[in-house]
């Protein structure tokens, strides 16, 4: 079934954009990329996604720059313990055994299953965003908050993917980031 999306109603807009839904690169356009509604929902859904990715993302960076590592083995065959990684994240993963590796992508591989598997689906009507593996039951009890939420979670994700950039280039390329 078709159903009505535009701009406006996807949020995401406040002081920190001028006050208008932020789409600096003009997605939303009418015919520039197909903005058909479901191309906005999609769009959503992919700046939802990724924002959460940066946010673990830059966690993760931190704590292992920090040196906050679990305890105990990474992988008990090779005799590897987390702390054996070090301090560096691009150096921790370009360590880390194949296996890890893979079961980190199978993981994310499932999650990305099941939340392409929610009906409605996010292109069809439903919520861009929506994780199956939260129960409506959770969040019940903070439906008056969800609204807010959203919008903190969205502009969070917006600000961690650059500072995952930020990371990432500070890394790579000398004196990229002051």
């Amino acid at each position: 079934a078709a159903f009505e999306l535009t701009l406006a109603d996807i949020g995401g807009d406040g002081p920190e954009c001028g006050a208008v839904p932020w789409d600096p690169m003009g997605f939303a356009e009418y015919g520039k990329f197909g903005s058909l509604p479901a191309k906005l929902a999609w769009y959503r859904h992919a700046e939802i996604k990724h924002g959460r990715v940066a946010m673990a993302a830059f966690v993760g960076w931190l704590a292992t720059a920090n040196g906050y590592f679990f305890d105990g083995f990474l992988s008990r065959e090779l005799g590897i313990k987390f702390a054996d990684l070090g301090t560096d994240p691009l150096s921790a993963w370009e360590q880390m055994p194949a296996s890890g590796k893979v079961q980190m992508l199978l993981a994310v591989g499932a999650l990305e299953v099941a939340q392409e598997t929610v009906e409605p689906h996010y292109l069809r009507g439903g919520e861009p965003g929506r994780f199956p593996l939260v129960r409506d039951s959770v969040l019940a009890p903070f439906r008056h908050l969800r609204q807010e939420k959203l919008l903190s979670e969205l502009k969070n994700g917006r600000l961690a993917m650059i500072g995952m950039a930020s990371l990432y280039a500070a890394s790579v390329v000398p004196d990229s980031v002051p």
